[in-house]
């Protein structure tokens, strides 16, 4: 799902304000068992 322009610069922004940059930011994904996949 695309963002809109307007969210991508709120979110640029807020993480200015933080003093974060994308570099900063690390994605992971775990596998939960039993129905439902991922948690």
């Amino acid at each position: 799902m695309p963002l809109n322009p307007a969210t991508i610069e709120a979110i640029q922004a807020l993480m200015a304000r933080a003093g974060l940059t994308e570099a900063d930011l690390r994605e992971q994904f775990v596998l939960g068992s039993g129905s439902g996949g991922q948690k």
